[in-house]
């Protein structure tokens, strides 16, 4: 008896343990998703963090920043209820008003994430990489254009800073 009660006292705990919720992993803000040192290697040169309260994002601003020269690396980072709302969410992420300018290239990219895009305007001179980590997007742009292949590492390490999900 006491053997049984034993038995059924460790499938009474085990079966707890199996059905606890699992605790959602908490997003790191934008500035520590992509750091100085991603932002600084991104431009070629040394960036500084710009927050703004209520901003889900960080502006990584050249020492020579200007209103009319605005040498910068940003990162937008946007969290939905779940993957299958991100998967919906993502191509008006990239394009909110159709159709596509004419002055917009898309790129799409494999291996970053779930899914990526790369984002190159003609008319502005700014890159972008669009991409979705189960329920997160995430945007990095850069202007001047940053090289498709500095914007796929950015964004790697990024992904890699959201971890699983």
């Amino acid at each position: 008896m006491k053997r049984l009660a034993g038995i059924l006292g460790l499938s009474v705990a085990l079966g707890l343990s199996w059905s606890r919720p699992m605790v959602a992993q908490v997003l790191k803000p934008a500035c520590q998703l992509l750091t100085a040192q991603d932002a600084s290697t991104l431009a070629g040169s040394p960036r500084t963090a710009q927050e703004a309260p209520g901003y889900d994002g960080c502006l990584w601003k050249s020492p020579t920043w200007d209103v009319m020269k605005p040498d910068a690396v940003e990162i937008t980072v946007k969290e939905l209820a779940n993957a299958s709302a991100a998967h919906t969410y993502f191509p008006t992420w990239i394009v909110p008003l159709p159709p596509k300018p004419a002055t917009m290239t898309l790129i799409p990219v494999t291996d970053v994430g779930d899914e990526a895009t790369i984002v190159h305007s003609s008319r502005t001179g700014i890159a972008s990489i669009y991409f979705r980590k189960s329920d997160i997007v995430v945007k990095i742009g850069t202007y001047p254009a940053a090289a498709d292949s500095a914007l796929k590492v950015a964004a790697r390490a990024v992904v890699a800073r959201i971890g699983n999900r």
